[in-house]
């Protein structure tokens, strides 16, 4: 048997800038992603295990040279983070993790 996992990102409103009903604006995002991932059932724990296994890597570098004491949990990943500067700087992982400015 094969499990997916399906998932949708962003917006289908390609306008950058959306009216509001007072007249002012709203910034669009006009990025919108649909991702499928496949796979065998008797798979999917050595997938997790792997993702598992980089992401506590980074949290113990985050630990070694930062100081900075995290948990699995804290390593989830979400697209919007990525794409919103003011989200990922709200995320201790992510924002540690990004090249200074």
């Amino acid at each position: 048997m094969l499990l997916f996992y399906i998932d949708e990102s962003g917006n289908r409103d390609t306008r950058l800038k959306i009216p509001r009903a007072d007249g002012s604006t709203l910034d669009g995002d006009p990025l919108y992603v649909l991702t499928a991932v496949s796979l065998f059932e008797h798979r999917w724990h050595g997938f997790e295990k792997t993702l598992n296994r980089h992401k506590n890597w980074l949290l113990g570098k985050l630990a070694r040279e930062k100081s900075l004491r995290l948990e699995l949990p804290d390593a989830e990943l979400k697209s919007n983070w990525l794409r919103q500067p003011k989200a990922l700087a709200g995320h201790a992982f992510f924002a540690n993790l990004a090249p200074p400015k």
